[in-house]
């Protein structure tokens, strides 16, 4: 979780200062923790969570919107299912717009018209 910790501090310290390098040093720090998160039996739900907000939001960063919306998703999924209400807050503030663009998407849903509902 050090690993994931230090994968956010680098992802914040991109978006204040811009230093791109940050986000290729985040990406290899976080696919390690996601390779090892899978083989330590210590890992819990909120930690899977934790490491899924990383990275929806280092996706975010890299603007693959698509991957960041996936990634949002199945933390949320997670976070419902283990009521870690908390998290569902979180996720669904930060994340709400791109979930519910996925969601029309995924069943092919009319889009409303700007101003009002069809």
């Amino acid at each position: 979780m050090m690993k994931e910790a230090l994968t956010r501090a680098y992802i914040e310290n991109h978006r204040k200062l811009g230093y791109k390098k940050n986000i290729s040093k985040s990406r290899k720090l976080l696919n390690d923790v996601l390779e090892k998160s899978d083989s330590v039996s210590g890992i819990g739900k909120l930690d899977r969570v934790i490491i899924l907000q990383t990275l929806a939001n280092l996706c975010f960063c890299e603007k693959d919107y698509t991957l960041c919306a996936e990634h949002a998703a199945q933390a949320l999924e997670i976070a419902r299912k283990s009521g870690l209400i908390h998290k569902e807050r979180q996720i669904a503030e930060k994340y709400g717009s791109l979930l519910w663009e996925r969601e029309i998407a995924a069943r092919n849903l009319p889009r409303s018209e700007p101003g009002g509902l069809q």
